[in-house]
């Protein structure tokens, strides 16, 4: 029996330091690669969302029907950082996928661990102080949410034209940005082809850079050349790219 406690016990604390390392790795690994002008791209992101809710929901389900064996004191206080690390987590994948299914991601990892909390956490207090923060937090992301799914895609880019530079490591890309009633302009946004990585089921892509912006509420026609490795003139305007 006692062998048996303490194997519940320790399930318990993998479950909190899981869901805790889960809500934490995208912003911390995303933030840290932001640093050095490089973003992280997931390569089959709905697949991805699927499968990560999926192990939420897991290690919620296993959480209730162990809700009464307890947690160390650590695990019961990193719960404190499990659910802010959640919602974080949430709108980094919202911004950067932008649909349905990613706001639905927010919302369920982020309950799972709220009831996790409400199941494993040793201390009421620090049950009683996520419950009012989640309360804030929900109404927020709810209302946000909602506006950014309606209005968020009155910006259209559209791309006109790609142009590889000679030696392959750039594509000059020509994008028409129509921002609805406000006008919109051209841009010419430079793709770094050279400096991306593959990570498993992700990407590490080098930022993409603007060098060119049209007059507002105006569509041009450019004339894109590349007269090197690195020199790319826009309608007879030299520009340098930078590695």
């Amino acid at each position: 029996m006692k062998y048996k406690n303490i194997f519940n016990q320790q399930t318990n604390n993998g479950i909190c330091y899981t869901l805790t390392i889960l809500s934490a790795l995208l912003p911390l690994v995303s933030i840290y690669l932001n640093r050095f002008g490089y973003s992280l791209v997931l390569r089959f992101p709905s697949v991805i969302l699927l499968v990560t809710m999926v192990l939420y929901v897991t290690f919620t389900v296993l959480a209730c029907l162990n809700s009464e064996h307890s947690t160390s004191k650590s695990a019961s206080i990193i719960l404190v950082f499990a659910f802010p690390l959640s919602i974080i987590n949430g709108l980094f994948v919202f911004f950067d996928i932008f649909n349905v299914l990613s706001f639905v991601f927010l919302l369920v990892t982020s309950i799972c661990v709220l009831v996790v909390t409400f199941n494993l956490c040793r201390y009421f207090a620090i049950s009683v102080l996520i419950g009012v923060i989640s309360a804030i937090a929900y109404i927020f992301v709810l209302i946000f949410g909602f506006f950014a799914l309606i209005f968020g895609g009155i910006r259209q880019d559209t791309v006109v034209e790609e142009v590889e530079s000679p030696d392959g490591r750039y594509t000059a890309v020509v994008i028409s940005s129509n921002q609805g009633a406000l006008g919109g302009d051209t841009l010419v946004s430079i793709e770094y082809n050279s400096k991306n990585g593959v990570w498993l089921f992700s990407e590490v892509k080098k930022d993409p850079k603007t060098i060119y912006s049209g007059d507002w509420g105006e569509h041009e026609t450019l004339d894109i050349q590349w007269l090197g490795e690195n020199i790319l003139s826009i309608n007879g305007k030299i520009i340098i790219v930078d590695g």
